[in-house]
């Protein structure tokens, strides 16, 4: 066995051990976990275990009804409904797999229903990822009423004023959070998905315009390479702001969805702009400029090479593929951690919330997510996991 071989079944084997440690959790839990045995057992060991999964969700369930319930994508309901129908789109169409989804669109309807219009920007433990889950659901009444109340309350005004919102912030302090995990750009990804679908466009198209003359407001022009052209969170009056280069916030993970979008709604000064912003991103490379310490998806190498990859993939790009390689190699070289999870530690908050290097085996921000990404590079592989990060 190579180096790759030997750390993918090291992280699998990790993962059977821990299989009976079982959360809730998709982004951080087991749900998250189950892709990487799921797309090894397809891609490395020729096989579909169906037992496996339902034994699985079956475990997730027990959880459900025996800790605190919740809704959202992280850590609730929504997360489990969306491996559901990536499993449907993996071809594995059980018919228990239909009636679970069915049962959690009639518990997730009357939730959203009461608090659809307390509009938050968080991806992973709000509004939008519920959203996401619906869309996904063709529940275009539900999401409707959605962007229907976005236009009522002119929340994508065109200073941006009123998206006032910040989990990194006090919310009484003017600042506006544009990442994507938990900012502004969450949106941006869903108004392309409901474009793409087909329906409401004008509506769609109206809140796509306010939200691009919102970025070219708060645009900055980088004079070096650990300058960004958008900050993480915007202040009244301060563009000063740089980011990191990474999934969660940034450049990055923002001039991909520009650029996605730019391509669907066919807007020539959109794509330029994207394709500035991604260009100039290659240049970063070092900690300094990147602030990229470990391998995770999250904020790390993985999520980083993957983001170059399928740029390079809709581009055709040179720069972006050899960014792409320098970053993948980075992972899967860069890291030897003797008492790692395939030699992979993350440096993320322990239990004290302190920053430590541990052993983590979650989807972002731990070894199954790196997982992921070099079994991609190394197989060449097509799957749908990254649609639960709002990379497909």
């Amino acid at each position: 066995m190579n180096k790759i071989d030997n750390r993918l079944e090291a992280i699998y084997n990790a993962l059977l051990i821990n299989n009976e440690n079982v959360n809730s959790g998709l982004l951080g839990g087991t749900l998250g976990e189950f892709l990487f045995i799921n797309e090894y057992n397809k891609v490395c060991l020729n096989l579909v275990d169906s037992n496996f999964t339902h034994n699985l969700l079956e475990k997730v369930l027990n959880y459900y009804s025996d800790n605190v319930f919740s809704y959202n994508l992280n850590y609730g309901i929504v997360g489990l409904g969306l491996i559901i129908k990536y499993l449907e789109k993996d071809n594995q169409k059980e018919g228990y797999l239909t009636n679970l989804n069915e049962d959690i669109l009639n518990i997730v309807k009357p939730y959203y229903l009461n608090n659809y219009k307390n509009i938050d920007l968080d991806y992973m433990n709000g509004i939008p990822g519920i959203i996401i889950y619906l869309i996904e659901n063709d529940s275009n009444d539900l999401i409707e009423l959605y962007i229907d109340n976005l236009i009522k309350e002119n929340y994508l005004e065109e200073s941006g004023g009123k998206w006032s919102l910040n989990s990194l912030l006090n919310k009484d302090d003017k600042a506006i959070n544009i990442g994507l995990s938990h900012g502004i750009i969450s949106h941006l990804y869903i108004f392309l998905k409901i474009y793409e679908k087909g329906f409401i466009n004008e509506k769609v198209l109206s809140l796509i315009s306010k939200l691009w003359s919102f970025l070219q407001k708060v645009k900055v022009i980088p004079n070096c390479s650990d300058e960004s052209y958008f900050g993480t969170i915007v202040k009244e009056n301060d563009k000063t702001v740089n980011s990191r280069l990474a999934w969660c916030y940034g450049d990055l993970s923002i001039g991909y969805l520009l650029l996605k979008t730019s391509i669907s709604i066919d807007n020539a000064e959109m794509k330029e702009v994207a394709l500035n912003v991604l260009l100039f991103s290659t240049n970063r490379k070092t900690i300094k400029d990147t602030k990229i310490i470990d391998a995770g998806i999250c904020h790390g190498s993985a999520g980083v090479a993957y983001i170059y990859r399928k740029v390079y993939e809709i581009t055709n790009i040179i720069t972006f593929k050899e960014c792409y390689e320098f970053w993948i190699k980075y992972t899967i070289d860069g890291f030897s951690f003797n008492d790692g999870i395939g030699g992979y530690k993350f440096y993320i908050p322990d239990k004290e919330l302190r920053f430590n290097w541990i052993n983590n085996l979650s989807f972002l921000e731990g070894a199954s997510g790196v997982g992921l990404v070099v079994m991609n590079y190394k197989y060449n592989n097509t799957s749908n996991w990254d649609q639960l990060l709002m990379l497909d």
